[in-house]
């Protein structure tokens, strides 16, 4: 599992060399840092070298843009390679969504802390992912039948 911080704000990778935050845009916003994309309230960095970035956020207002400057960190342990992670395999949830990526397909079983299985998925090799209905801030186990 990746995971970054933006202004703050705790954030999860959903796919390899992807770094995503929850961020508030206008509609349109637009990044002149090409390994940056937003939609839907998402901001996705497609690499921890990306670190600083003007914008321009339209407001709604007829004639007026909010415009600034972005910086980004990438702490140590960001990447799954410094983590000690296979790059290839990683759950990850974020906003009820499970993101699941590994190079094999199978079965894979979601429990609570407490040993209560909530979901079962025949997930295909690759990334995939899967709604995840629990309240903010669950633990949850995920457990691949690969290993």
């Amino acid at each position: 599992m990746k995971l970054a911080r933006a202004t703050a704000t705790n954030t999860c990778a959903v796919n390899a060399g992807n770094y995503t935050t929850n961020a508030a845009f206008g509609a349109g916003a637009t990044f002149d840092n090409a390994a940056l994309s937003y939609s839907s309230g998402v901001l996705t960095s497609a690499s921890n070298t990306a670190t600083t970035s003007n914008f321009t956020s339209p407001t709604g207002l007829p004639g007026f843009n909010l415009t600034g400057m972005l910086e980004m960190t990438y702490p140590v342990g960001s990447a799954i390679g410094e983590v000690g992670l296979q790059a290839e395999t990683f759950a990850c949830l974020n906003n009820g969504t499970l993101y699941i990526q590994s190079p094999v397909a199978e079965t894979v079983k979601v429990y609570s802390v407490g040993g209560v299985s909530l979901y079962n998925f025949q997930k295909p090799a690759g990334a995939t992912n899967y709604p995840v209905n629990q309240p903010k801030g669950t633990v949850l186990i995920v457990k691949g039948s690969s290993g």
